[in-house]
């Protein structure tokens, strides 16, 4: 077990700054307008960077996934309210449904096309878009959350290059 928690070092140091590096810049810095930063997203895209497979393929499969998600996310922001005269949330969770439905039919169109990051986009930019009270620009939600979806599958590879540079060899 020593030797597991040695090789695990350099990967949790380098989580532990980035980490603290994200968090201090999404909370200290404003680029002002509707644009938010979406601190939560870009952890999400970091989990399936290392879900996927690490490396340029874990890269592109997270932010493909995460963006793809982010798109769906967008579509929601734009459909369901114009389907408010549904009773309750018939037309959100209908929306929904029928996204959620195009998400896992999209794997056919390739690997880049990551099912999981792509729910994750979704989610988070639902969320973000449920932070605003849906009041948001559901354009601005929508780049904010991309943003940040891309910025973590990012952050999961210099993570890893950073780590593994860190690293004992053996």
């Amino acid at each position: 077990m020593g030797e597991k928690i040695k090789g695990l070092l350099p990967l949790a140091l380098v989580a532990a700054v980035l980490v603290f590096i994200w968090i201090m810049f999404t909370s200290n810095v404003s680029l002002g307008g509707d644009f938010m930063w979406v601190t939560p997203a870009a952890f999400v895209t970091w989990g399936f960077y290392f879900a996927a497979g690490t490396g340029t393929p874990g890269l592109v499969k997270s932010a493909a996934g995460g963006v793809i998600g982010s798109i769906f996310g967008l579509a929601l922001m734009l459909i369901a309210p114009n389907l408010s005269s549904m009773p309750s949330s018939s037309g959100l969770s209908l929306t929904a449904a029928v996204l959620a439905f195009l998400l896992v039919v999209g794997i056919a169109l390739g690997d880049w096309w990551y099912v999981p990051a792509a729910f994750g986009g979704f989610a988070c930019t639902v969320f973000a878009w449920a932070l605003t009270q849906y009041a948001g620009a559901p354009v601005m939600v929508w780049i904010s959350t991309a943003v940040a979806l891309v910025l973590g599958s990012v952050f999961g590879l210099v993570h890893t290059k950073v780590a593994g540079m860190m690293s004992p060899k053996s």
